[in-house]
């Protein structure tokens, strides 16, 4: 979406002209509104220059108006000049090698580059876009335009020969294979400057690509490909074109594969990119969903994970949030057209966890309704958060739900599937919320139909396993909880093996025989039909149905569930459980069906 951006009012260059200068007076505001063109961008480059007095600043913007163009390119002329002015014949030459290089280079410019490419020292470097101001912005270790305009005044004002062009493609190759930002640079300057059959030699030959990371390294090989079968074509290399189209389309297919994935798993740039390749990403937009400014979400969710990057990041959650805001006071029927999805609140929820900690990533999972979107939400993120082996930070988010119930029991599911434990205070305040709401009589634990759902059940086992291995409650309480969210009747569909709760219900079941210490029976998992078959069985002869039966609950008679298969991996400081190898329960693998032995 596209804003106009209008020239100021009147009173708007006033506001803006005494935020500087509080004594300016009425004829210093025309003369200022005039000679500025009334252009806002003009008004902020002469600000920044922070004359001492007003004079000087109008002198420097006279005598007379000109068209926003003009009036950029002379204050820009001017501000260069100034510097030159200022030092001595070899600083001027630096400034003049500076500019060229930023000529030739594209945003974001890293500083390493522009000094290997000028030959002048990063400090010089630093100093130089701190003097000029306003046209520049230096962040972290990069150099960035402020606006289009002054990035077109320096390639137009300093624009290198062909035999300059060669010498800068010779320094920078070399640095090519260390460097994505060189490596994505080279082929756009190798087209604009007409060396055709090295661009192609290099995309047919993959030479001097990224050594150090697999995803830039594509990224910058599918560039390179466009811009050499731009070259072929000009050159009419129908042949060699048609080859690096095969290539390019194998390339692309990989491409969007590896986008898809980066959008759901930004987190995987924290180990697979560096602070700059991140940054590359960001400036193309390719992230994002339905909703107008998600994109932000996805921008501060991957650079969160980078020190260096996280004053950015803050920035681009707090307009992802505004964004939202906005979203939320539209109409129904508007939101269902720009719906927000899960992944787009883990994003915003990872980027609050890694920039302002578990508690601000807890109050802000809370504010979601209904309540259950804290659950999906916190599953996934701990899931995320689990992959990458970062439990610290799963403990601490489940300390920090605090009264979120639902965040709570999301996070407990995930830890168990990996074998260990929440903290005592969460599993602790979890279960009494639970057995409070139990104990509502409007309350109901099941469907409509009067059966489990997936996600309670799933919570529900989650907890008593947890409760169970800190000795939070009495076994017998912790049955009779597990019996609220049990089938009062089990269904023929319950146990099927392509139906969502068999494997809940399995652990249920069994995890309730363990703390009740009584044996688990076949006919406990069977439908009525099939306990009158297992009642009434005579012969070796079973019905189909009894035979499939069978099958998905195979691992029944080969159960055996104690006080050790409970314990889990703890999240408290000193605790010993059982290693990441073993299983909460004890099930023989050889007597499993082959699709069901990765459960285990």
């Amino acid at each position: 979406m596209r804003t106009e951006l209008l020239p100021f009012t009147r009173a708007e260059t006033a506001a803006n002209l005494r935020r500087f200068f509080d004594s300016a007076t009425e004829r210093d505001i025309e003369e200022f509104h005039r000679l500025s063109s009334q252009n806002p961008r003009v008004q902020a480059i002469a600000l920044a220059w922070k004359c001492p007095l007003i004079g000087e600043m109008l002198r420097r913007l006279g005598p007379n108006p000109t068209t926003v163009e003009d009036t950029i390119q002379n204050l820009l002329d001017g501000s260069i000049q100034k510097l030159r002015d200022e030092v001595g014949t070899v600083e001027r030459a630096q400034i003049d090698a500076i500019c060229t290089a930023l000529a030739v280079l594209r945003p974001l410019i890293p500083i390493p580059v522009v000094s290997a490419l000028s030959g002048v020292e990063e400090s010089a470097i630093r100093s130089f876009a701190l003097d000029l101001g306003r046209p520049l912005l230096v962040t972290q270790n990069t150099l960035q335009f402020f606006d289009e305009p002054a990035e077109s005044w320096f390639r137009a004002q300093f624009c290198p020969t062909v035999d300059q062009m060669a010498a800068y493609i010779s320094r920078l190759l070399p640095l090519a294979a260390k460097s994505a930002y060189v490596a994505a640079l080279l082929p756009p300057l190798m087209l604009e400057s007409g060396q055709f059959d090295e661009l192609i030699k290099l995309a047919l030959t993959s030479d001097g690509l990224p050594e150090a990371n697999p995803i830039e390294r594509r990224d910058v090989e599918l560039q390179r490909l466009q811009f050499a079968i731009k070259a072929s074509l000009k050159r009419k290399q129908y042949e060699v074109a048609a080859k690096l189209c095969l290539k390019a389309g194998g390339e692309t297919a990989g491409h969007e594969r590896q986008q898809q994935l980066l959008r759901k798993n930004t987190d995987l740039a924290w180990v697979f990119m560096d602070a700059d390749g991140v940054l590359e990403t960001v400036s193309r937009g390719t992230f994002g969903s339905l909703w107008m400014g998600s994109h932000h979400a996805y921008e501060a969710g991957m650079m969160s994970g980078f020190p260096e990057l996280a004053g950015d990041a803050r920035s681009r959650l707090r307009m992802a949030l505004d964004w939202l805001r906005h979203w939320s006071a539209l109409s129904g029927e508007a939101r269902e057209k720009e719906p927000v999805s899960d992944d787009d609140r883990v994003e915003m929820a990872m980027a609050h966890l890694m920039l302002h900690g578990a508690a601000k990533c807890a109050e802000y999972l809370s504010l979601w309704k209904p309540r259950n979107i804290s659950f999906r939400a916190g599953r996934m993120l701990s899931a995320r958060l689990i992959d990458l082996g970062r439990y610290q930070e799963v403990c601490d988010l489940a300390v920090a739900a605090g009264n979120d119930l639902f965040l709570a029991l999301g996070i407990m599911v995930e830890m168990q599937v990996v074998h260990r434990t929440p903290p005592r205070a969460s599993v602790e305040g979890a279960l009494a919320q639970t057995l409070a709401y139990l104990k509502r009589p409007f309350f109901k634990a099941r469907n409509a139909d009067g059966e489990p759902a997936e996600e309670e059940l799933a919570a529900i086992v989650a907890l008593v396993e947890a409760s169970q291995s800190l000795s939070l409650a009495e076994s017998d309480t912790l049955v009779a909880l597990l019996d609220r969210y049990l089938p009062t009747v089990p269904r023929s569909s319950d146990f099927s093996g392509h139906g969502p709760l068999r494997n809940h219900l399995l652990r249920a079941y069994t995890l309730r025989a363990a703390l009740a210490k009584t044996p688990l029976e076949l006919s406990q998992l069977a439908h009525p039909k099939l306990q009158e078959e297992l009642q009434n069985r005579r012969g070796s002869n079973d019905s189909r149905e009894m035979q499939e039966f069978r099958e998905d609950v195979v691992c029944i008679p080969t159960m055996s569930i104690t006080q050790s298969d409970l314990m889990s991996i703890s999240c408290e400081p000193g605790d010993a459980g059982l290693s990441q190898s073993e299983t909460v329960i004890g099930m023989s693998q050889g007597n499993l069906p082959f699709r069901d032995r990765f459960l285990l």
